[in-house]
């Protein structure tokens, strides 16, 4: 009979996830496609690096950085000081990633705008104050 150490089945399930991702932002993000193999996976790799620093964990949590990664480009979070706070604070990972992704359909829709990708995460946030600051 097989046996699995836990840290084996963590490190196939994260190694399966880092691949459905790069397939899937490979198919929706023409500009993530045109980038050679290896780059996406650096990408990735650095997205996710920075989606942890941020206290993201789940895999929802984890690609919607990674897609706002490929959409507005690394380091995107830089563009908005608000977005910086979200990301960084306290609140539920699931209204920071609400946040998240109402400021990159924003901003993706009007690039060189922060003021509406902002206006964007306010929303969102108003939005979703019913599940609570912590």
């Amino acid at each position: 009979m097989l046996t699995f150490q836990r840290e084996q089945v963590v490190r196939v399930a994260q190694q399966r996830f880092v691949q459905q991702l790069e397939a899937s932002l490979a198919r929706s993000v023409p500009e993530f496609a045109a980038l050679s193999p290896n780059d996406r996976l650096q990408c990735l790799a650095e997205s996710l690096e920075a989606a942890g620093a941020c206290g993201l964990r789940s895999e929802q949590a984890l690609a919607a950085y990674a897609l706002a990664a490929a959409y507005i480009g690394p380091g995107f979070e830089a563009a908005s000081a608000a977005l910086r706070a979200v990301l960084a604070g306290t609140l539920p990972e699931a209204r920071r990633v609400h946040a998240l992704n109402a400021w990159v359909a924003a901003a993706a829709g009007a690039p060189g705008d922060m003021t509406m990708a902002d206006a964007a995460l306010a929303n969102a946030l108003q939005r979703t104050a019913a599940l609570g600051s912590r």
